[in-house]
């Protein structure tokens, strides 16, 4: 396929980022003063070449810190945006290779060569980019939804097939690739294998887009189940706010944070969790608050991870028994002995004693100052079971005695 000669000194812009393809259509800012001297200069449909730079953050590029291959373009628009700032809108017409740069005027300008494709294989550069062509057509909105507004006119570029290189530009501009990517279409002059590099890069650009598909789709349902269970949240508290009720979302939170440090055993912390939410969702007056926080409480300040020594002295237990409690020498005796059986069997799962006496004999009070609380239980029941009860001569009160064994509990 034939194609118009151009100049071979042209003026030369050169882009910090990004790539012009010969078939397609850009427009790029122009803000550095020998760039604005040269759209100055031109004026419109003006045939000027554009080069890529090596590092974006050159100023002042030469010959050596611009890419050997460029494009030639037509000026098709010039806006003006600023005082001196400029947007040109550029149509690519084809390669060419950068010979020197030349000096003189006040905006750069190039010696350049045409290039033409090379095209060894026509019959196996048309089955590629029928392929490619096709693939492009299924992908497009999915790869490149900035373009569905001119998603048509692609179609229709793309259809047309009468220039296998002018296709695989084409798609490697819709691909919107990475400067370092597009660099290498560009610099790849056989139709052949620019179809297949072109054809690499949309396998690449099709997964990264339906991994992001699905990402955003994660993060989408993520956030649409945070939203409602704030907007949940929220309609409870105005409900709350309605009936008069306080706010108890701070204070719940604070027991929440002292079960999270209690270091709970999985199966006390799923309890635990079950009674929270039971009682985030229950009103301050209900009768069941009050047994719930408190049961809460409980399971919060129990020492889940500390055990007491395992040594037993008993005269430490016999004073502090005579320091806690004012007679009851049998009591007292009893619970000796019990603890002494105890240091000398090593036993930790002795016989349970089980302070039996009438309402008001202080057991509870025994059981909770006892030295060694899981050895000693108060038993409340008044039945039969427990009715052996021997009292001190000295205050009346009831001494210890043997529980039966099915007769209490611990």
């Amino acid at each position: 396929m034939s194609h118009p000669e151009y100049p071979s000194v042209i003026p030369l812009l050169p882009l910090r980022n990004g790539v012009l393809f010969p078939g397609t259509v850009i427009t790029v800012p122009v803000g550095r003063a020998r760039s604005i001297a040269m759209i100055e200069a031109v004026g419109q449909d003006a045939i000027v070449g554009i080069a890529v730079q090596r590092d974006a953050r050159m100023v002042d590029p030469e010959l050596a810190d611009l890419q050997p291959v460029g494009t030639y373009a037509r000026v098709r628009q010039i806006r003006r945006t600023g005082e001196r700032n400029y947007q040109v809108v550029l149509e690519g017409l084809g390669r060419f290779s950068l010979k020197t740069i030349l000096h003189g005027k006040p905006y750069w300008t190039a010696e350049v060569e045409q290039l033409a494709d090379e095209n060894t294989d026509p019959t196996e550069a048309k089955l590629l980019a029928g392929a490619l062509g096709s693939r492009m057509r299924e992908k497009l909105q999915e790869i490149a939804p900035d373009m569905s507004s001119s998603f048509g006119q692609w179609i229709e570029l793309l259809g047309r097939g009468d220039d296998s290189g002018l296709l695989a530009d084409r798609v490697a501009a819709a691909l919107s690739l990475d400067t370092d990517k597009e660099v290498q279409v560009l610099l790849t002059r056989d139709v052949s294998e620019r179809l297949r590099l072109v054809s690499r890069l949309l396998d690449e650009a099709i997964t990264l887009a339906e991994l992001k598909h699905k990402i955003d789709s994660e993060v989408r349902r993520g956030l649409h189940s945070n939203q409602r269970e704030v907007l949940l949240r929220q309609q409870l508290r105005a409900i709350q706010k309605e009936l008069g009720e306080e706010p108890k979302s701070d204070d719940l939170q604070a027991l929440r944070e002292r079960l999270d440090s209690a270091g709970l055993p999985e199966e006390a912390r799923k309890v635990a969790d079950r009674e929270l939410a039971r009682l985030e969702a229950m009103n301050n007056a209900h009768a069941e608050f009050g047994v719930i926080r408190t049961y809460l409480e409980w399971i919060a300040d129990l020492p889940w991870n500390k055990r007491a020594s395992g040594t037993l002295e008993i005269d430490a237990i016999a004073k502090k028994l005579d320091a806690d409690h004012f007679g009851l020498e049998e009591v007292k005796k009893r619970i000796l002995e019990h603890m002494a059986v105890l240091k000398v069997s090593g036993n930790t799962r002795a016989t349970l004693l089980c302070l039996a006496g009438p309402p008001g004999s202080a057991r509870p009070r025994w059981a909770s100052r006892s030295p060694t609380p899981p050895a000693v239980r108060s038993c409340g029941s008044p039945s039969a079971a427990c009715a052996t009860r021997r009292r001190s001569a000295a205050t009346g009160a009831p001494t210890s005695a043997r529980c039966p064994a099915d007769s209490c509990t611990p």
